[in-house]
């Protein structure tokens, strides 16, 4: 306290160490004043930093949100062709069935001539042959 009184009187005082004492008292409120500005700006320049970061945030939330949106339309999406494909398969297999039933009806009826001709085919390698691959083209349900 006694320092701090003594200090109050010799600024009260005209002499050059007075003067000093002024000058030294001002440049250290001119530089507290300097970093309270600073600490100021560098609260200003965070709390920019902040927003910028929320807003990265968000734009890869928005942006993972939109790249999980396109591969769900990617995966439901046909391709334009499929429905022609489709039509070409289905018309495929429709043919396929046909002609097995026609190959099924065709081994009957040489099963057929081959029972009526009353032929000992067990006898004959060559018809035995013919005979026993008649079960080759089963028809698929």
């Amino acid at each position: 306290m006694q320092i701090w009184y003594a200090i109050g009187e010799k600024l009260k005082q005209t002499d050059p160490e007075a003067d000093a004492l002024k000058a030294l008292g001002d440049r250290c409120a001119g530089l507290c004043s300097h970093i309270k500005q600073l600490q100021q700006e560098s609260r200003e320049l965070q709390d920019e930093i902040i927003d910028i970061q929320k807003r990265r945030l968000e734009m890869k939330r928005l942006t993972h949100e939109k790249i999980k949106e396109m591969e769900e339309l990617m995966a439901k999406k046909e391709p334009p062709d499929s429905q022609k494909y489709k039509a070409a398969l289905e018309k495929g297999q429709s043919n396929l069935e046909k002609y097995k039933k026609m190959a099924v009806m065709t081994q009957n009826v040489l099963r057929g001539i081959i029972l009526a001709c009353k032929i000992n085919w067990m006898d004959d390698p060559k018809l035995r042959d013919i005979a026993m691959s008649l079960e080759d083209l089963p028809i698929s349900d």
